[in-house]
């Protein structure tokens, strides 16, 4: 399935159709930093934070400077009142954008 699929599952707010989909891209490419960034995100959106920062997680050790896996990543972190770990990502994040503004 194309990955244009996927977006259009998040754009109509059928998360679960694509942490489905994006389930099943991973088991044919697993390598893929971005089919995980997605799937975070597609748990953010259903309040799924663990699994969100499991899948946010495995995008960072695939892909460490995107800066929007750190921002997603603190977002589930401070969902789940993990306020430490919210801000460390946060900084993370902050370090990213300033190097891309250079």
């Amino acid at each position: 399935m194309p990955i244009i699929c996927f977006t259009a599952f998040i754009i109509q707010n059928k998360y679960y159709n694509a942490v489905n989909e994006y389930k099943l891209a991973i088991k044919y490419k697993n390598n893929y930093p971005y089919y995980y960034y997605n799937l975070g995100c597609a748990y953010l959106a259903q309040k799924e934070y663990n699994g969100a920062k499991v899948a946010l997680k495995k995008a960072i050790a695939l892909k460490s400077d995107d800066p929007r896996f750190y921002y997603n990543l603190a977002l589930a972190y401070k969902e789940s009142d993990n306020k430490k770990a919210a801000q460390k990502a946060f900084e993370k994040y902050n370090e990213l954008t300033k190097e891309e503004d250079i």
